[in-house]
């Protein structure tokens, strides 16, 4: 019996670890950024979105990372796409901007308990995307 029990154990163990391994995973970073997602701001207009600032929080490192992403549906082609990301207290700065096809950045800064801002922007389209965040 004990060693049923054990390898019940073992079995549901594993299971949990690739539930919370997956779960992690389906949160991870995306366009050059590592970590979660923690926050998406669109640029709108006339009920239209045309692109979206997305800032990224990796506790492993203690960076933030921004990028700022063009809807290809609505804007085709390449567009001048802007995204900026500033840690208020340390006036650590990064950002990038040129013509893109899909998206400017990724840029980081150190945030590991300071506060956060991040900006983007793209060309002819009006709008400007920002957020803050704090920890």
């Amino acid at each position: 019996m004990r060693r049923k029990l054990g390898a019940v154990a073992t079995v549901l163990a594993t299971a949990a670890t690739a539930v919370v391994m997956g779960a992690t995973t389906a949160h991870a970073g995306a366009y050059g950024c590592a970590g979660n997602q923690i926050d998406a701001v669109n640029v709108r207009s006339g009920g239209k979105t045309y692109g979206t600032l997305r800032l990224y929080w990796d506790g492993a490192s203690g960076k933030n990372c921004a990028v700022m992403v063009k809807n290809n549906d609505l804007i085709p082609g390449t567009r001048y796409i802007y995204v900026q990301v500033s840690n208020s207290n340390t006036h650590q700065e990064h950002r990038d901007g040129q013509d893109y096809s899909w998206y400017a950045g990724p840029v980081r800064v150190e945030g590991r308990g300071d506060c956060v801002w991040a900006s983007g922007s793209i060309e002819g389209y009006p709008g400007v995307a920002t957020g803050d965040h704090c920890g």
